[in-house]
């Protein structure tokens, strides 16, 4: 099993971390700008990823940054974003840093580059604690020599090399990922997981690409065990799901999800189908129906509109978990069948009962159905809610259209006038 990261270029990031025991990079201030403007802002994002997270990294900006530059002015602008972000770590709790070299082959003479840049880096640390440590990224070079040369001539234990593998692997490189892998190996602390079809930094997933992923992972593993890890992909559920595959990671309750389908069916749903790499899209269209003139049930609970706080704010709660169970009672009626809400609340019966009798033990879950919360007969709205775990929250507040679920776990939905749907998705 690797230590595993996941970068928060992937949303959801800092929940699916909490959600598995992952740590995580912080990528958001990789562009300077965002440490200038609306800083309050990326405060809250950061700090909000990192809550509940043990294991850190941070990436320090880059873009137009060059350690080695000749003009003494970017020199300075450098040193200036480095400190800078140096000082954030500091703030968020974080020890070690992904920088950038700067070095575009073709440009500079590499000894040159390589002797400056190490002076550079000695300045840089000289005043730094020992607990901190930078980790230096491939970009654009060709091969790893540079690199091994810079910190070779840094000398100081607290400057490593972070491989990127899709900058290794043909968008940048044409040297062969496992050439650098054997190579930095000595002196590798981090390294990021995406894949590429050689033609540009796409940032795929570990399993759509040319590159021969596990392969290199599994050679980094042989030759440097204490090296750390990130998945960095703008959809870790993929990339989740291939490392657990592959056996590089392990998600707690993996083995459980068919054992919850079982469980769901004997206790009377008509259909259970277990969902894997899941990412809901939160339509702020069928939010709109949530409102006080559509809906009764507005403004008078806690899982409704406007207690179960925004679109935004409800997609980011989704956006912690990549599985769950679809859950679907299906009823016959005849045309002048008039029990609507008895087959509801029963339905959101069978929910509350899966709930506490199946994912009892299995950590956080998000319930999301039809009909509303009947974990309790009044709900204590605008009281605190009694029993926050284990509410049940409205699929139209989170704006889930839920015929495209279905259409997505191949279960039949629609609206007729001899047959009722109830639908609910329990997010593991």
């Amino acid at each position: 099993m690797i230590d595993l990261h996941l970068s928060t270029i992937g949303a959801g990031a800092g929940a699916l971390a909490r959600r598995y025991g992952f740590g995580i990079e912080i990528a958001d201030f990789g562009y300077a700008v965002n440490m200038d403007v609306d800083f309050p802002r990326w405060e809250r994002l950061t700090k909000a990823n990192l809550s509940g997270v043990r294991n850190r990294v941070f990436h320090a900006p880059y873009n137009e940054l060059c350690p080695a530059a000749v003009d003494p002015v970017i020199a300075e602008a450098t040193r200036r974003r480095l400190e800078q972000a140096y000082l954030l770590t500091r703030h968020f709790g974080i020890e070690r840093m992904i920088v950038h070299s700067g070095y575009y082959p073709k440009v500079y003479f590499a000894d040159w580059f390589a002797t400056r840049s190490a002076e550079f880096w000695r300045a840089f640390l000289r005043d730094k604690p020992a607990d901190f440590s930078l980790l230096l990224e491939n970009t654009f070079e060709e091969n790893p020599g540079i690199l091994l040369d810079i910190v070779e001539k840094t000398g100081d234990p607290r400057f490593q090399l972070c491989l990127d593998i899709g900058h290794a692997g043909g968008a940048f490189s044409n040297t062969p990922v496992l050439d650098w892998a054997e190579r930095t190996a000595p002196c590798l602390g981090h390294v990021h997981i995406h894949n590429n079809y050689y033609t540009e930094d796409v940032h795929n997933p570990p399993g759509d690409g040319l590159i021969d992923v596990r392969a290199v992972l599994e050679r980094i593993i042989n030759l440097q065990p204490q090296a750390t890890f990130t998945a960095e992909t703008a959809d870790l559920r993929p990339a989740l799901a291939w490392l657990e595959e592959q056996g590089f990671i392990f998600r707690r309750g993996s083995a459980d999800m068919d054992a919850l389908v079982s469980g769901a069916l004997s206790l009377g749903f008509t259909r259970a189908v277990r969902l894997d790499n899941l990412k809901l899209e939160c339509e702020a269209g069928l939010r709109a129906y949530c409102n006080p003139e559509g809906c009764p049930n507005h403004g008078t609970n806690w899982v409704c509109p406007p207690a179960c706080g925004s679109l935004e704010e409800c997609a980011g709660r989704a956006a912690g978990f990549d599985r769950g169970i679809l859950l679907q009672s299906a009823t016959d009626t005849g045309p002048a069948f008039s029990g609507y809400k008895a087959l509801s609340r029963s339905h959101n019966l069978r929910l509350r009962e899966f709930i506490e009798k199946c994912c009892a033990g299995y950590g956080e879950t998000l319930a999301l159905t039809s009909g509303g919360c009947i974990f309790c007969d009044e709900c204590a709205y605008p009281e605190p809610c009694v029993k926050p775990d284990l509410r049940m929250h409205s699929l139209s507040a989170y704006g889930i259209d839920v015929g495209k679920l279905c259409e997505r776990a191949n279960l039949e939905y629609s609206f007729r006038p001899d047959r009722i749907y109830h639908v609910a998705l329990v997010l593991l």
